[in-house]
C-alpha cells in the first residue's frame, strides 16, 4: 500500500465543538480507503494520546497504519512527525453552555474553557500548507455530507459514491444518541449485577464514583448528544453571564465572523 505521507491525524479541537464526530468520521473514512485505524481502544486522557504518539505511532513503518489521535488544545509544533491536523471553531457562548451542562460544572470553569477557543486561529496561522484543515462547526450540522468530503480530500482519500451519505447517517444526531443510550444502558447493567466492566469504559469522579460511561471504541460518552440549539445561550444565560463573556472576548466575536448578541 502506498505511504500517505502521514502517520498520525491530531483531532485538535476546543471541547463540545464537534471533536468526537470528527474523530469518527475520520477513522471511517480511512478504514474505507483500506487503512488499519489504531488505536482501537481510545483514551481517555489527553496525555495518553501523546504518548501513544510518542511510543506507537511515530515509530510505526507499516503504511497501511494511521492513527487517529483526539486532544482539547492546541499543538504548537508545526514540526510534528508525519501528522495532519484537523481542528474545528464554534461560537464560544454556545460552546460554554454545552460544556457547562455536559460537565455539570460552574459558569467561571465553563468560561474558562470557552477562552481556551481564542488560541486556535492563531495557533495554526503560520502552520505548513496542506498541513491544517479548519471546520466551521455549523458545516458538521447543515452539510455533514459535504464536509465528510472535504475531509477525505484533505487526508488524500477518495470516497465511493454513496459513502458520504452512509457515514452521516451512522453518525447523525439521532443514530449517535441511540448509541451512547444503549452503551449506557448495558455498562450500567453490569454494574448492578457486579460483572465484569474495564476501567476504561467509565468516567469516574474523585477516581471513584461512576459519572459517565465511555465507550472506548468511539469516546462518545454519556450525554454527549443533547437537546441543546446553537443560539440557545441568548435565552440561558443572565445578562451578567453575558456581560463577563463580552468582556473577556472583546472584539474577538466581530474578527471571526461571530454576532456580538
Amino acid at each position: 500500500m502506498d505511504d500517505p505521507g502521514y502517520k498520525t491525524v491530531w483531532i485538535s479541537t476546543p471541547p463540545r465543538t464537534g471533536s468526537t464526530w470528527l474523530f469518527n468520521v475520520t477513522r471511517e473514512i480511512l478504514r474505507r480507503a483500506g487503512r488499519v485505524v489504531l488505536p482501537q481502544r481510545v483514551p481517555q486522557e489527553r496525555e495518553d494520546m501523546f504518548e501513544l504518539a510518542r511510543r506507537e505511532a511515530w515509530t510505526d513503518t507499516d503504511p497501511a497504519r494511521i492513527w487517529v489521535l483526539k486532544v482539547h488544545g492546541t499543538l504548537f509544533r508545526p514540526d510534528l512527525p508525519r501528522s495532519k491536523i484537523i481542528t474545528s471553531l464554534r461560537d464560544p457562548r454556545d460552546v460554554l453552555v454545552s460544556f457547562r451542562r455536559f460537565m455539570n460544572t460552574s459558569f467561571e470553569h465553563a468560561l474558562r474553557i470557552s477562552e481556551e477557543i481564542r488560541k486556535y486561529p492563531e495557533a495554526y496561522r503560520d502552520f505548513p500548507p496542506g498541513m491544517v484543515m479548519s471546520v466551521d462547526y455549523e458545516d458538521i450540522k447543515t452539510h455533514p455530507r459535504r464536509l465528510l468530503r472535504e475531509i477525505g480530500e484533505f487526508l488524500g482519500v477518495g470516497l465511493a459514491v454513496g459513502a458520504e451519505a452512509d457515514i452521516a447517517a451512522a453518525y447523525s444526531r439521532q443514530r449517535v444518541r441511540q448509541m451512547t443510550e444503549q452503551t449506557t444502558a448495558d455498562v450500567m447493567i453490569r454494574l448492578r449485577e457486579n460483572a465484569v466492566v474495564a476501567r476504561d469504559e467509565v468516567v469516574l469522579r474523585d477516581g471513584a464514583q461512576v459519572e459517565r460511561v465511555y465507550d472506548p471504541a468511539t469516546a462518545f460518552q454519556t450525554g454527549h448528544v443533547s437537546d441543546y440549539r446553537d443560539g440557545d445561550w441568548r435565552r440561558l444565560l443572565t445578562d451578567e453571564e453575558k456581560r463577563q463573556i463580552a468582556e473577556s472576548f472583546g472584539d474577538w466575536f466581530e474578527r471571526n465572523g461571530f454576532p456580538a448578541d
